[in-house]
């Protein structure tokens, strides 16, 4: 009894056996992954895609805008005296944060490079303002871009003497200082529009005086229509499709591994 009750036993264990194997086999052949788990390369593998997916909505663009605007100075009783249309543009990159330059003026250059010495009656008047920025961008949804700059300005009140016609200017009538600049650019697919102020003060002579001097505050304002394309880089795309296609781009971890 003791013998056929082994036998019976060996027999169940030898049909599990035979019915258990080509399951594991089938399994194993349909695995067409690696026969090792690594837990810091695949939390590393997390991470990248859910990076890739937050970047992927803002890419890397170039940006340029064509400008016009108005500028003038600050007066108490009516807030602004109008004093010139201003035109120009501005470029620079960005994704989540970027930079561009910025230049405006009238481009009326009349008199600029030269200076009276004696005040004489004058018979024309010509305005000149030049303008330029350095500045950062901020862009942290994709419909809307927010800008700040810093630069400096220079703008100067020119005659055109009754004796012989000659443009120039007086010394006193110079102005130049720090200006600062901040708005939107509103992004519709490639296409961009902006809304810009900006604020000047005139440090010509600042020494003359301690104290704060409304007449020497400037303002202006300004709006702009452009483009705002993403960057493609074919070079860097290629090499990088390379490097996967290798085996190269992906840092292997020398660590022991766990087998599954």
């Amino acid at each position: 009894m003791k013998y056929d009750c082994k036998m019976k036993g060996g027999k169940w264990f030898l049909m599990m056996l035979l019915w258990v194997f080509p399951v594991l086999l089938f399994a194993q052949n349909e695995n067409t992954g690696s026969p090792y788990y690594n837990p810091t390369q695949t939390e590393q593998k997390n991470k990248a895609s859910v990076n890739e997916k937050k970047y992927k909505k803002i890419p890397y663009s170039t940006f340029m805008t064509v400008h016009f605007g108005v500028q003038g100075d600050y007066v108490p009783q009516r807030f602004f005296d109008f004093r010139t249309p201003t035109f120009g543009l501005k470029v620079g990159t960005m994704k989540n944060t970027g930079w561009f330059i910025g230049f405006m003026s009238n481009f009326n250059f009349k008199g600029v490079l030269n200076t009276f010495d004696i005040q004489e009656h004058v018979e024309k008047n010509s305005y000149t303002y030049v303008e330029g920025t350095l500045g950062l961008t901020g862009r942290y949804c994709k419909p809307v871009s927010f800008h700040f700059g810093f630069g400096f300005y220079y703008s100067v009140l020119n005659h055109s003497k009754v004796s012989d016609g000659v443009w120039g200017h007086w010394n006193d009538e110079v102005k130049y200082g720090p200006v600062l600049t901040a708005g939107f650019m509103f992004h519709i697919r490639n296409f961009v529009l902006s809304i810009e102020t900006s604020c000047n003060y005139n440090i010509f002579k600042i020494n003359e005086t301690n104290s704060f001097e409304s007449d020497r505050v400037g303002m202006g304002a300004k709006a702009g229509i452009g483009f705002c394309i993403p960057n493609k880089n074919k070079k860097h795309k290629k090499n990088e499709i390379k490097q996967n296609r290798d085996g190269l781009g992906v840092c292997k971890d020398l660590r022991k591994q766990l087998p599954l």
